[in-house]
This record gives structure tokens, C-alpha cells and sequence, in this order.
């Protein structure tokens, strides 16, 4: 997993706890911060899945005879 940071009033704060997160609306904005980067992997590998559904999909059409691994979602 990759670090995030945010810029706050007092400085550059990774959001794993590194640093003091004094302030009420720094701690808030770290995890909107962090809840918006994952929001994004989550988005991004579910494309890549379905991309990948179709590929196979479209495999199977095209060679109905071919047995394919059963890939299953993660």
C-alpha cells in the first residue's frame, strides 16, 4: 500500500500516523484524503475486472470449443 500525505496547517503528514494530527479538521481532511485514494483503487481495479470479465467472454465466443481456467473475482 502506498503512503498517502496531505498538506496541513503545521506541515507535510503521511496519513499512517507519522505525524500529529492536532487539529480536529487536519485529522478530517487526512481521512477524506485517504478514503478518496482508496475510492479511486477500488474504482480502478474493478474497471480492470470487468475489462478483463469481457476479454474472456469474448474469448469464449470466439473459440467455443477451448476450455478456459474459471477465473474467479477477487
Amino acid at each position: 500500500m502506498s503512503t498517502v500525505r496531505i498538506m496541513t496547517k503545521n506541515g507535510w503528514c503521511r496519513i499512517n500516523g507519522s505525524c500529529d494530527l492536532k487539529d480536529k479538521d487536519d485529522r478530517i481532511s487526512a481521512l477524506e484524503t485517504q478514503m478518496a485514494a482508496q475510492q479511486a483503487g477500488y474504482e480502478s481495479q474493478k474497471r480492470l475486472n470487468e475489462q478483463m470479465m469481457e476479454m474472456m467472454e469474448m474469448m469464449k465466443r470466439m473459440y467455443p470449443n477451448e476450455v478456459f481456467p474459471n477465473i474467479q473475482d477477487p
